[in-house]
Formats: structure tokens, sequence, C-alpha cells
């Protein structure tokens, strides 16, 4: 009588290749592990909380519900996980963001299958609105500098071009 290959494969054991930023990290888990205990052991390794997490899983946006296992989301062995920080703090300032538990930004927590997560570029968000501003005064500062540099140049050349008529 043969085991079922179930029975066979039981122990087996995933290894998830996490980054955030410069840090990587390798994950050693069970395929029956949450998606929600994978963010805690993920938030221990990178100081980031669950909620602040947004994870991209081999190029695709993880859109799961915390309750499933990585089996259940069909997150296969040697899977490369892409962490980004994105906090509800800086969503809840942005105009026509919704209340927390309406979609949100982590990868679990609620209780439908998929959330309409979201990574920061696809929202239009590079920095939270208290940055924002003062990076919108940065660029305008830079674009002044530019086109003064330019304004120079053109002086000079008109410089040149007189001296090399003469």
């Amino acid at each position: 009588m043969m085991t079922p290959r179930s029975v066979v494969m039981g122990n087996k054991v995933y290894k998830l290749h996490v980054k955030h930023g410069s840090n990587k990290e390798c994950f050693a888990v069970s395929p029956e592990l949450t998606i929600d205990q994978l963010q805690e052991r993920i938030a221990e390794s990178f100081q980031v909380l669950p909620d602040d997490q947004v994870l991209i899983c081999n190029g695709k946006l993880m859109q799961f519900n915390g309750t499933m296992s990585l089996k259940q989301a069909r997150i296969p062995n040697g899977s490369k996980i892409l962490l980004q920080r994105c906090s509800e703090s800086r969503l809840a300032k942005q105009p026509g963001a919704g209340e927390e538990g309406e979609g949100g930004v982590g990868v679990g927590g609620g209780s439908g299958d998929a959330q309409g997560v979201q990574p920061p570029a696809a929202r239009g968000e590079h920095s939270g609105q208290e940055n924002g501003e003062q990076d919108l005064q940065n660029i305008e500062a830079k674009g002044t500098e530019a086109e003064n540099i330019v304004r120079q140049l053109g002086q000079e050349i008109s410089r040149v071009k007189e001296q090399s008529s003469e």
C-alpha cells in the first residue's frame, strides 16, 4: 500500500526570500503558515509593523486574506518577497482615503478573499503629505536653480559669439 503524497510531504519547509531596502533575509517556514503570521515574522526582522507592510511576491501584489495559508495563497517555495513600507496614517490624511477597515494597507486582517491594496506608486503616493509640500518646495528650488544656470550659459554663449565675431 502506498503512502499518499500529502503525508510524505507533510513536513516540507518553504524558504521565502524577503527584501526590504538593502536588507535581505531568508525565512524557513511551513506552507501552513498564515499570511498574518508571515507578516508578524517579517515585522520582527525588519521592524515594519504588519499594518504598514505592502508585500509584493514574485512581482505580484499580495492581496490575500490574512488567515489564508501560504499554500492556499499559492505562494510557492523559494518565492522572492519585496517589503514596502506604507503607513495608514499617511493614507488617512489624503483626500478620498477610506477609514480603517475599508481595504486598509496591509495584506491581512480582513474577512474577504482579497483587499484593494495598491503599492504606493499606484496610488500616486511617493511620500507623506507633510513631506510632499517640502518635496514640492525642493523641486521648485531646483527648477529655479536650473533656470538660472541656463540663463548664465546663454549669457556666456552670447559673449563667446561676440568675441569670436570681432
